[in-house]
């Protein structure tokens, strides 16, 4: 750990930590909690985005798992990967704090995910298993210079961000013929697609990206009203608050007449609004 011979804040300092005073407290008390194990984690600390961050984590994790911790930490590389997630972004730590199941992931080499098939049972397995597959990407991302890895890891974000809405609409149609608000045949014939647009439709999505999104449907009043109620109802299923908290917001508002406009319309309401209406920024986002 720390060279006890020398002041220990100046060796702190040397390891990135800010709070020197904290980080010495929290090192401690991390040994107390998962014993020698813990002596050697200053190294993979330091090479997190934010050691102090990361060590903090450790030691609130260590409060209900401390035997599960100690495992991870003693191994070079999981400990490596478990301080540069934690370290780099409060939503990981806390994902890991809720479901320390999910350490195994640092028992087998780090991954970039292909597959990313999402449950389709509920808007709350949805979002778990979604989380599941980020997790993955940001441990994959993390082991890698930035230069190799940002364009591979962006389109996993987008082909992720798709499986969510396409999952989502599944989950919305079941969740709305259930209440009764469509029937199964309403849903089939409805027609909806969704267009994805900016980052997403380019699979240049960063971690904290909304979703950009442009809904059309068939030609024909009874799909429309029905897709709108879908599409209204996959905006809840990927980001309304509830036990297991939302993703991110799926955004229309690049739709025909921004705001302003319908939330769905038909293919031929979208081709005279393009022909008739739409501004050259409007041809730009499409491309």
């Amino acid at each position: 750990m720390v060279n006890q011979r020398s002041n220990p804040l100046s060796e702190l300092a040397k390891y990135g930590f800010e709070d020197l005073s904290e980080a010495l407290r929290n090192l401690d008390l991390l040994v107390k909690q998962i014993g020698d194990r813990a002596r050697p984690v200053v190294i993979p600390l330091s090479k997190s985005a934010s050691p102090d961050r990361a060590l903090r984590f450790l030691n609130r994790f260590a409060e209900e798992h401390a035997k599960q911790l100690g495992k991870v930490l003693a191994n070079e590389d999981s400990a490596q990967r478990l301080c540069s997630l934690v370290g780099a972004s409060d939503a990981m730590a806390d994902l890991l704090h809720r479901r320390p199941e999910l350490l195994t992931i640092l028992g087998r080499p780090a991954k970039l995910p292909t597959d990313f098939n999402l449950s389709i049972e509920s808007r709350v397995s949805l979002r778990q298993e979604y989380r599941q597959k980020l997790l993955s990407i940001a441990d994959w991302d993390l082991s890698r210079p930035f230069q190799q890895s940002y364009r591979d890891v962006s389109a996993a974000l987008s082909d992720l961000a798709v499986a969510a809405l396409e999952a989502g609409i599944t989950v919305a149609i079941s969740e709305l013929i259930s209440e009764g608000r469509i029937t199964q045949e309403q849903a089939q014939t409805a027609g909806l697609a969704v267009i994805a647009m900016g980052k997403c439709g380019a699979r240049e999505l960063n971690y904290l990206s909304d979703v950009d999104v442009i809904y059309v449907c068939s030609a024909n009043d009874d799909a429309v009203s029905t897709a709108t109620k879908i599409a209204a109802r996959l905006a809840l299923v990927i980001d309304e608050s509830s036990t297991e908290a939302g993703l991110w917001q799926v955004d229309p508002n690049l739709r025909p007449e921004g705001k302003d406009g319908v939330l769905v319309r038909s293919v031929d309401s979208h081709l005279s609004y393009y022909q008739k209406w739409a501004h050259p920024w409007e041809f730009q986002a499409l491309l």
